[in-house]
């Protein structure tokens, strides 16, 4: 159908529209008013003729199936048969009260039509698609009009069932060496609390002392779960990846940007990650958190480096040093000393960086007599500068000889056959 596009939910939702209200009759499309949008909203204009229909013509039956749909609105994944159970057993007020009472097999036939009309994906617990409901899915479109509607014409309804779930998946019990499988319900929990408007108890007592298991940081060092936490972080901004919910004291409000540009890094969306990183700075200085706000800095000047903005990686790491003196811890002072000079060097400005790097070594030698000398990534970076001049002079010997040895075979040699390059180290700068 032109008007549409060949938009696939809507061309689905309007097919089982029209078999349903229409007995097929293609020419009541007309019916449905599409509004000059872009094709994802031609499917909310469709969704919201067939839920007039169906409350309106469909009886007890379409009554029951629109309160289904509503319910999928609640879920950004498929909906368990734990969490739809937990929904069916005590009506809320403006949310599924035609399921109320319903015996299973009314359930379950209502589920079928749904399924029918292609409007529910029903999955079973066995692979022949029988046997009891493992979980009920719908496209995103689908469970974002529902989840609109609500939100906007019955927000105290939308946040009594978010919080219903959320104290339905607190009860899973994760075991103390979950799996990453294992964690998954409390992720659940946590974007659930917080749409309940739970922000601060679904962090403390959810995110902050299951998932991470505070300090230990439990899924990000042991299970690498970068992109579940990413998902649960933006549980708790009012606008990722630059604001964070107020609820939460400034310090929080600081921090959170921070691990989400973390974990925006490790996932390699680079980019990205920059936005958070700066996101949480004013918070630092404003409060004169100068330790943190430094850490910050040098991250962020690591990563500009990588991503080629070599200026403003050179002028945030001497930020970072300014910051780390303010703040007066030791092995802060010293970290950030060498990731000032590691950006001088990658700018070319080689003597600034080993004078830099220079003043960097004295600090542990003085602090630590039995190491006199840069270790960990700063002594990486100050042999990568040191080794520089070495590997060009190298690298210049290398081709040299090359050359004189392509010159003595003549000049129809050297253009008719390809001189395999000499391999070498790699030169900075």
């Amino acid at each position: 159908m032109n008007d549409l596009k060949g938009h696939a939910l809507c061309l689905t939702l309007m097919g089982s529209y029209l078999l349903k209200a229409h007995a097929g009759d293609i020419r009541k499309r007309k019916l449905v008013k599409l509004e000059k949008a872009d094709r994802d909203h031609h499917a909310f204009h469709i969704m919201a003729a067939y839920e007039q229909w169906l409350l309106r013509d469909g009886g007890d039956e379409g009554r029951r199936e629109v309160a289904v749909l509503r319910l999928m609105g609640l879920f950004d994944r498929p909906a368990d048969a734990g969490c739809l159970a937990a929904l069916r057993r005590e009506t809320i007020p403006g949310l599924a009260e035609p399921l109320a009472g319903m015996a299973d097999d009314d359930w379950e036939f209502c589920l079928s039509g749904l399924e029918a009309a292609k409007l529910l994906t029903v999955n079973r617990q066995d692979s022949h698609g029988a046997g009891a409901l493992g979980a009920l899915d719908a496209h995103p479109h689908l469970r974002e009009y529902f989840a609109k509607q609500l939100r906007e014409q019955n927000p105290a309804a939308w946040r009594a069932a978010h919080r219903r779930l959320y104290e339905h998946l607190c009860k899973h019990k994760e075991g103390d060496q979950p799996t990453l499988e294992a964690l998954q319900p409390l992720y659940q929990a946590v974007a659930h609390g917080c749409q309940a408007g739970l922000q601060q108890e679904a962090d403390e007592k959810v995110y902050y002392a299951r998932i991470t298991r505070g300090e230990e940081k439990y899924a990000m060092r042991k299970l690498g779960a970068f992109g579940s936490e990413l998902g649960a972080l933006a549980c708790f901004f009012e606008k990722p990846w630059s604001l964070v919910s107020s609820v939460f004291p400034e310090e929080i409000q600081a921090w959170y940007p921070n691990q989400a540009g973390f974990c925006l890094r490790a996932l390699g969306r680079l980019t990205e990650a920059l936005e958070p990183l700066r996101a949480g700075l004013p918070i630092e200085l404003k409060r004169e958190d100068w330790n943190n706000a430094a850490r910050r800095v040098s991250s962020l000047s690591e990563l500009e480096l990588t991503l080629g903005a070599v200026a403003g990686a050179v002028g945030d790491a001497e930020q970072s040093v300014t910051y780390a003196d303010r703040g007066g811890d030791t092995f802060q002072r010293m970290g950030n000393r060498t990731t000032h000079p590691d950006a001088l060097h990658q700018a070319g400005r080689r003597a600034e960086a080993e004078t830099r790097f220079r003043e960097a070594e004295q600090m542990p030698a003085e602090r630590q007599p039995d190491y006199p000398l840069l270790y960990s990534t700063g002594g990486f970076w100050y042999c990568d500068l040191l080794l520089a001049a070495p590997e060009r002079a190298a690298g210049q010997i290398c081709l040299e000889s090359r050359l004189q040895a392509a010159g003595a075979r003549g000049g129809s040699e050297r253009c008719g056959k390809s001189q395999r390059p000499c391999q070498f180290g790699r030169s900075t700068g």
